[in-house]
């Protein structure tokens, strides 16, 4: 219903989802999270034009002061605020007075000219602008190829390659030139190498769908990544803070640390993945319970650090339903950076910005930590980048952009050291 009342305003726009243009609002008591998704999340950016719904109160809202009227303001590049006058506006009000709009359906119609106003602020000053036509493309092949796929998380992947869609702006995938596209592209990603890359795989996928093959656009230079990491002696002090009623969690963490499986390749093992040495990794299993292959399709044998094995014994020895309390009773990530924290001290605010602050590693790691805590211990070791990939099932440019970094540390400068003191007394 509110979508056809907007769409009955002179020169409005229907409401559809941009990047950073809110989250829809639900049928409930009006909150400060309501009045937040009123401003768009990424326009917040020193020297634009940005527009705010301040809407009316909500009927049955207690407090004094409540707001009769809705507005819009417009936020100049100098910093000051101008409070607009439309015929929509007054047209709206009109209607929210008399009852014949609800206090939904004008934020949905204010939301919607919201929209145009940016829409007409963007092309103006060239920036970016959703593109009906790109999206109806991306709809086509999401439609006859990507939807009869099974990965992980098709949500995820779909909005992956909206944001590659709405990156390149007015430009026609069909008919632009591939430097046309290359331009738009690196522009939206100007000092995000990394999402320039994302960005790059997406749009070539749709080009090459399309026929044009001959336009596939080029990736940014891939940026060194830090990372979080526990050395082994650092996880077992963690691994003491977490509770005995969560033990199967603990396994699970413990799983991870000695062995680098993800998370979903955690729930799959069972005794036949079990070798003298290694671990063979055949599947995953996924939120939903669903079996599947390996993220990149393919079986490997995981090297079990040697402190390792009594951890992967215990979670094979736990029964279902234990498994599954570790998994899914609570977030992984969230329960093992408080264990982290607890063992590690919380982060003190020095200064007035938390910026100031020096970030400790160890307390901030998540469970996917564990994973590169494991390259790290590797590499470390002396591993190469390639027999790192192997054991992660990762590529080796991927190993290169997390591991590379950890290749020396004091063992090997010491063994530096000692090559150049024995050439020097030969």
């Amino acid at each position: 219903m509110a979508k056809e009342l907007a769409s009955n305003l002179p020169g409005s726009y229907p409401s559809r989802c941009l990047s950073g243009s809110g989250v829809s609002l639900g049928r409930h008591d009006f909150t400060r999270k309501e009045k937040m998704a009123a401003i768009p999340r990424d326009r917040h950016k020193r020297g634009r034009v940005l527009f705010t719904i301040k809407p009316a109160s909500k009927p049955g809202a207690g407090g004094q002061g409540k707001r009769a009227t809705w507005s819009l303001t417009r936020r100049e590049m100098d910093g000051t605020f101008v409070k607009l006058e439309m015929p929509e506006i007054d047209a709206i009000n009109k209607g929210y007075a008399n009852e014949v709009f609800d206090w939904d359906s004008c934020f949905d119609m204010f939301r919607a000219l919201r929209d145009r106003l940016y829409r007409q602020r963007d092309k103006e000053s060239g920036l970016k602008v959703f593109n009906q036509e790109n999206h109806a493309l991306l709809a086509e092949y999401w439609e006859k190829v990507y939807s009869k796929r099974k990965p992980v998380d098709k949500d995820t992947m779909l909005w992956d390659f909206k944001r590659a869609v709405d990156a390149i702006g007015q430009v026609s995938l069909m008919a632009a030139t591939q430097q046309e596209i290359q331009q738009n592209l690196d522009r939206s990603f100007k000092l995000k190498p990394n999402l320039q890359r994302r960005a790059v795989d997406r749009l070539n996928t749709l080009l090459k769908y399309f026929g044009r093959s001959d336009s596939l656009l080029v990736k940014e230079r891939e940026e060194h990544s830090e990372i979080n990491y526990l050395t082994p002696d650092e996880f077992e002090r963690v691994a003491m803070n977490i509770s005995n009623d969560m033990k199967p969690f603990r396994i699970m963490c413990g799983v991870a640390m000695y062995t680098g499986l993800r998370l979903g390749e955690i729930s799959a093992l069972n005794k036949d993945n079990i070798g003298p040495r290694a671990i063979k990794v055949f599947h995953q299993i996924d939120d939903e319970g669903i079996r599947r292959t390996t993220k990149n399709r393919k079986s490997r044998l995981a090297y079990v650090l040697p402190d390792g094995w009594r951890w992967v014994n215990e979670w094979i020895a736990l029964s279902e339903e234990e498994r599954q309390t570790a998994r899914f009773k609570g977030h992984p990530s969230q329960k093992f950076r408080s264990a982290c924290r607890r063992t590690f001290g919380t982060r003190e605010k020095k200064g007035r910005f938390w910026g100031q602050t020096k970030i400790d590693r160890r307390r901030d790691c998540c469970f996917h930590d564990l994973r590169h805590s494991y390259a790290v211990t590797l590499a470390q070791k002396g591993a190469s980048l390639t027999l790192l990939a192997q054991c992660l099932g990762d590529l080796a440019r991927v190993a290169e952009k997390y591991y590379s970094g950890h290749m020396i540390q004091e063992e090997g400068l010491d063994t530096l050291e000692s090559l150049f003191i024995k050439s020097k007394e030969a």
